[in-house]
């Protein structure tokens, strides 16, 4: 049964752009995701582009970029200069880890129940001399607040990987 446009629900929507949904029930949360059909296409541009003119359209590739830094700026309020454009969320959080300038007794306030990638890049700096706060997701956020004191980041996932534990993200932005 077919909905009209107008009252197609919206998961329905977003679904009919991932083919893989006409014959599976994907349920993978993370890693190798299924592409959306638009991105695809978008891909096989790049690469046809690619093939047939090398680099030689690389300032339109690079005003590409731009436009989506600009574009995601816009979405959370920030400049587009504050906007990185990585391959996934891992090498996003091992850039920042990796990036910052720490010092011997700096802070970091980490979640024990997060995902590897944004649990191991803060373990490391403990060499350089960083101090780790352990929390709990489930910690009271005035016990999260109390650990952030003095601290130069807190590391969290929005949606837990493995319960789905939701964060009150602003909330979070108070701290």
């Amino acid at each position: 049964m077919g909905y009209p446009a107008a009252l197609t629900p919206i998961w329905l929507r977003y679904a009919e752009q991932f083919p893989v949904t006409r014959h599976l029930t994907y349920l993978n949360h993370a890693a190798i995701a299924p592409l959306a059909r638009p991105a695809a296409e978008a891909m096989i541009r790049l690469a046809e582009e690619a093939c047939r003119w090398g680099s030689y359209h690389y300032a339109d590739w690079l005003a590409a970029y731009d436009g989506l830094r600009r574009a995601a700026a816009r979405l959370i309020g920030s400049g587009a200069d504050e906007i990185a454009i990585v391959k996934n969320t891992s090498e996003g959080i091992a850039t920042v880890a990796n990036g910052l300038d720490w010092r011997p007794g700096d802070i970091a306030v980490v979640f024990r129940e997060e995902f590897p990638a944004n649990y191991f890049p803060w373990v490391r700096l403990e060499r350089r001399g960083v101090r780790l706060r352990w929390l709990s997701i489930y910690d009271p956020l005035e016990a999260i607040e109390e650990a952030c004191r003095g601290a130069r980041l807190l590391a969290a996932s929005h949606v837990n990987y493995l319960s789905g534990y939701q964060i009150d993200l602003e909330a979070y932005g108070q701290i």
